[in-house]
């Protein structure tokens, strides 16, 4: 039996000012099919998303709309050259 695949998704976060704000993005994104756990980090300016399953993990809008009213911004991290 094979198990089912991993998905770990990297986003930048931009609007983050404290702790208050890490624990709401966490709690809005935990609440997205498919997610099964959020770290975010307002030192870092980041979330990470892991997700398990046979579908494709969560997009960057599905991700952001469930942060709609909060005035966070995902995005994908900019490539380091």
């Amino acid at each position: 039996m094979n198990p089912l695949p991993h998905h770990r998704q990297i986003f930048t976060v931009r609007g983050m000012t404290c702790r208050s704000c890490e624990l709401l993005i966490e709690r809005r994104l935990k609440r997205v099919h498919g997610v099964t756990e959020v770290r975010v980090s307002e030192r870092r300016g980041e979330v990470e998303v892991l997700s398990f399953g046979e579908l494709p993990p969560p997009s960057l809008d599905i991700l952001q709309g469930a942060l709609s009213g909060a005035h966070y911004q995902l995005s994908l991290p900019q490539a380091v050259s």
